[in-house]
Formats: structure tokens, C-alpha cells, sequence
């Protein structure tokens, strides 16, 4: 029997047909407060505890930075899935605050009995981070979001798409320093979704560039959102540092070329279905759009990323995913 939050919904399905869990409970009411999530999340583990079947055992899979060590130590086994190192990267070195992600992060490894890494460079910055951390692992890549379903309608695409937050790490106004370098003439559109309004800063740069007029923000449904990756000419993912890059994978899904940075963790998602930058600077962005602003450029790129999209399966994550539990259970 497993217990699944948030993003377990693939366990659901897969391990449901294969008799191998009896329950994968996602109670949305969690997101009420912190103490009604606890005792919820806490009750209906006793709930769960009371009625399995004596062959059935728990596992407790925490996919956020902190897990309950109450539930924890009840479990027969206690996975962790490991997104991302960027608090670690945030936070000063030295005592963290009891209230802050590392604290609750390192809280979680006490009691866990093995990682998932969902790619290569999690794990990398992971053993930086946690060197005398010796858990045993494994790297499993997330699925393809099965909400984003590609249209064989060709629709003309007509501006590049940045999705997401954009402060910070995120690094969006590389993408607007880079869009300043086009002449007037022969700049591309810009489309902003999701993440926060425009800032007063923001709005001031845009201005002191002279690219306010080629910029919208829009936030928008699932459905919208599928709407603009297929009129995208490609998806620009600026970040310096993403635990794995859900906008790349969903771009990909549309058959979309993505640029991305070397070393941000989205190029190994990406690989040679897009553009990899090897520095962040405005220049070099510039010359990748331009690039494929030429149709006959891009076309080359978007079929190799539909078809490298179609081989993250939420099936094979969830496969994966039995039999690291598995392996653990057995131990």
C-alpha cells in the first residue's frame, strides 16, 4: 500500500492495475493550513495503517522539501524525491532557521530510507551538498504531463514563449536584454506566461530597452497555455539552475525547439532536440533567436524534440519507480 501527495497521481493508475497498492489518497484539502494539513495528512495515515491487508506495506513517499517524521517513522519505508538543490544554493552557509527549506530538507534525510533524483544533475549537486549522505538512489526522470496533448494542427507561430516565474534565478531579463539586440524591424514578439504582473522594474527596463511594445503577460487556463506553445516559435527557458524544466518538456510535447543554458540542468532534458547556450549572454541569445526565426532552421529541431518528449512516460516513471521500492523493501 502507498500513500501518494501531490504529484503521486501516476502511481495511481499503474500501480492500482497491477493490484500492488490498495489506495493512492491525494486529499486537496491539505492546502487549507499547516495544522489541519498535518492532522489530516496524520489521520488518514492511521486510517490507512488500521485497514490494510496484513500483506500490504506502507510507503510513506514524500515528493516536497519536508516530510511528517511522525509518519515517517511509522512507515515500513520512507522515500524522498529530490527536485532541486536551489534552497541549498539560496541559503547561507551556517545554522539554518528551524522554518527554512534546508533545515526541514536535512530533517527529512534523518529518517529516509532512499532518494529519487529526477535527473543526473540533482543528483550530482545533491552529493556537493550532502557529501557523508550515504541513502541509497536512484535518478528517475519525471513523466510527460499528460494534460498537454499535441494538436496536428500547424498553427503559424509568430512569437517565443517564456512560461513561468522570471525573478532571481530565473533569469528573464537575459531574455530581455537579448530581444533589445534585434532592429525594430525584425524583432519577435515576446509572450510572458504565468508567474507574477510585471513588476515596476520589469516595466522600467522594458521601457529603458524600447521592447515594451513587444512584450505581453498574459496568464492563462491549461488549455490557453497548449495554445501558445503551438504558436511559439520556440521556448526560451533562461534559468541558471531547474531541477528538471516541466516548460522545456511541455514545449518538446508541442514539438517546439527550446534554448536553454549549459549546466542549468534543462540541457540535459533538451540535449541536441534544442539550442544550448554555453554562457548566459544576450548576444549569444540573440544569434539563437534569429536563428530560428527561419522556418527551414527550426524544423530540423522540432521534430527531434517531439520525438525525444515522447520517451518521458509516465508508465515507465511509475515502473521505476515499483521497483526501487522494491529493491528497498526487500533489504
Amino acid at each position: 500500500m502507498a500513500m501518494g501527495f501531490r504529484k503521486s497521481c501516476f502511481l495511481e493508475a499503474h500501480f492500482r492495475a497491477r493490484s500492488t497498492c490498495q489506495w493512492c489518497l491525494l486529499p486537496w484539502s491539505f492546502r487549507k493550513s499547516a495544522w489541519i494539513r498535518t492532522s489530516l495528512r496524520r489521520a488518514f495515515f492511521m486510517v490507512f495503517t488500521l485497514c490494510r491487508h496484513r500483506r500490504y506495506q506502507i510507503v510513506y513517499h514524500a515528493v516536497g522539501v519536508a516530510s511528517d517524521p511522525w509518519i515517517a517513522r511509522r512507515a515500513d519505508l520512507h522515500v524522498v524525491t529530490i527536485h532541486d538543490l536551489i534552497p541549498e544554493r539560496l541559503d547561507p552557509p551556517g545554522h539554518q532557521n528551524k522554518t527554512s527549506a534546508v533545515f526541514q530538507r536535512r530533517e527529512s534525510l534523518r529518517t529516509a530510507q532512499g532518494l529519487i533524483w529526477v535527473s543526473k544533475k540533482t543528483q550530482r549537486e545533491f552529493r556537493r551538498f550532502y557529501p557523508r549522505q550515504r541513502l541509497p538512489g536512484q535518478v528517475i526522470f519525471h513523466g510527460r504531463p499528460k494534460r498537454f496533448l499535441p494538436t496536428k494542427r500547424r498553427a503559424r507561430q509568430k512569437h517565443f514563449l517564456v512560461v513561468g516565474n522570471r525573478q532571481g534565478y530565473k533569469n528573464a531579463i537575459l531574455v530581455y536584454r537579448a530581444l533589445a539586440l534585434f532592429s525594430a524591424t525584425e524583432r519577435p514578439s515576446l509572450q510572458l506566461v504565468g508567474g507574477e504582473r510585471p513588476s515596476s522594474e520589469e516595466l522600467r527596463l522594458w521601457n529603458d530597452l524600447r521592447i515594451a511594445r513587444w512584450i505581453r503577460w498574459t496568464k492563462c487556463s491549461e488549455k490557453e497555455l497548449g495554445e501558445m506553445y503551438t504558436k511559439a516559435i520556440a521556448v526560451v527557458v533562461p534559468s541558471t539552475v531547474e531541477g528538471f524544466g516541466f516548460p522545456a518538456l511541455e514545449a518538446m510535447t508541442y514539438g517546439r525547439a527550446v534554448i536553454c543554458l549549459k549546466y542549468s540542468g534543462v540541457d540535459e532534458l533538451v540535449q541536441k532536440t534544442g539550442l544550448v547556450l554555453k554562457s548566459a549572454s544576450p548576444a549569444i541569445l540573440f544569434k539563437a533567436m534569429k536563428f530560428l526565426i527561419k522556418k527551414s532552421q527550426r524544423q530540423r529541431l522540432e521534430k527531434k524534440a517531439a520525438r525525444k518528449a515522447a520517451e518521458f512516460d509516465w508508465v515507465n516513471t511509475s515502473l521505476k519507480t515499483r521497483s526501487f521500492y522494491n529493491r528497498l523493501l526487500k533489504k
